[in-house]
């Protein structure tokens, strides 16, 4: 007749505990054993993974940014001999729902003639 199958000589809170307890019973495994050494390696990796990630972003992210610069740079030089070239009073930009002014003429500053007409209102 074949063993006895082992009785289990402690309380299991998951699968793996269990196993450990049902071979730990039968000295399979040296009671040190950790069953819990690949998951300790999972989450190892996982934060080694996470902490790449963060590299490659950071990295990403600082490229673009002296991309950036650099490609402003050259924009600036090109519009402002543009400008002067071709005598451009206005220069707008339309990106999407917004419209901006990249380059404007002293004459189209109306600033001062505003602050006297709303001055002269509240007199």
């Amino acid at each position: 007749a074949p063993p006895p199958f082992p009785k289990i000589r402690c309380k299991a809170v998951s699968a793996s505990a269990e196993l450990f307890c049902i071979l730990s019973s039968v000295d399979l495994l040296p009671p040190c054993a950790d069953l819990w050494q690949p998951k300790k390696k999972f989450q190892s990796l996982q934060q080694d993974i996470n902490f790449l990630r963060e590299k490659t972003n950071q990295f990403r992210s600082q490229t673009f940014q002296i991309i950036q610069q650099e490609q402003a740079e050259k924009f600036q030089v090109i519009v402002t001999e543009l400008i002067r070239a071709k005598g451009i009073t206005l220069l707008l930009t339309s990106g999407g729902q917004q419209t901006s002014i990249l380059h404007s003429d002293q004459s189209f500053d109306i600033t001062q003639e505003v602050v006297d007409a709303m001055n002269e209102k509240e007199d």
